[in-house]
């Protein structure tokens, strides 16, 4: 199903997103796993880069491929709770994300 597609997980050295890597790698996806931190066992290509801050973000965006098929953002940002439970993250705010990635990347 994945084989073939390029997929990139952030927040790869551990836990969930340790996890997801490893899952779509198993089903043929090449993968481009991204953290802060270096995974033990890292699971595809690794790049290393802080979510939280800009120039960080700029230069994953230039190691990246061209093109990817998928992204799974599973990086924990701090705070992890949030400051007012009135507004929680949504699912659109995740689409947001992965597609201000996509649009910086279109953009070079």
């Amino acid at each position: 199903m994945l084989q073939g597609k390029t997929i990139i997980v952030t927040g790869a050295a551990s836990g969930i997103g340790a996890a997801t890597a490893a899952l779509v790698s198993s089903h043929g996806a090449e993968v481009i796993s991204v953290d802060i931190n270096r995974p033990a066992t890292p699971v595809g290509r690794f790049v290393q880069a802080d979510l939280s801050d800009r120039s960080s973000i700029d230069r994953l965006v230039a190691a990246l491929p061209s093109g990817a098929h998928g992204l799974a953002n599973i990086a924990g940002l701090p705070p992890t709770r949030w400051i007012s439970m009135r507004f929680p993250p949504s699912a659109s705010s995740m689409a947001l994300q992965a597609v201000e990635v996509t649009s910086a990347r279109r953009k070079r």
